[in-house]
């Protein structure tokens, strides 16, 4: 929104420097035509004057308006400022928040890890069989051998062949 309100404050000003811009134009050539008129003495000094009297005022108001926008486009550039430097905060903190939520959740699986290390072959066999497959690999890549293999023994032979080729497949794409 406030982007929106910046365009269309910088094309007000845009539009008011163009309007001072043709207005000192005109000014300049409608003195050179009435110069050749006061040279006739057809146009008096003080018509002239009166008419430069107000084309000055007329000036001086659009660039009091232009000030103010200029004023108004400053303020709202302001504000973005502070709201960029509030979410680059508040994006620091979520990604620190994130950051600590995945050393919490790695924690927790790798206690999990040591629990079915330590638990019979037979009883983590049966788990991991009823687990949720891409689980069941991540927790037997991230057992020691020793206790991963004696697991393995205690399923059915295709089951743990299967596990066994997505645990080689994953290891091998990690390498690359």
């Amino acid at each position: 929104m406030r982007h929106i309100l910046i365009f269309v404050v910088v094309i007000s000003i845009i539009t008011s420097i163009d309007l001072i811009a043709s207005e000192k134009e005109q000014v300049t050539s409608e003195a050179a035509v009435k110069g050749s008129i006061i040279g006739s003495e057809q146009f008096s000094k003080e018509d002239y004057l009166g008419l430069l009297e107000e084309r000055e005022k007329r000036l001086n108001t659009k660039e009091e308006e232009i000030r103010k926008e200029e004023e108004t486009l400053r303020m709202l550039k302001l504000g973005i400022e502070e709201d960029i430097k509030r979410y680059t905060t508040i994006k620091s903190e979520i990604l620190d928040d994130l950051m600590q939520l995945d050393k919490k959740r790695d924690e927790r699986f790798n206690k999990l890890v040591k629990i079915y290390e330590i638990m019979s072959p037979g009883e983590a066999a049966l788990r991991l069989v009823k687990m949720d497959e891409s689980t069941a690999i991540k927790l037997i890549s991230m057992m020691k051998e020793k206790a991963a293999g004696k697991i393995l023994g205690q399923m059915e032979p295709s089951r743990a062949a299967k596990i066994s080729e997505k645990i080689v497949k994953e290891r091998t794409a990690s390498r690359r």
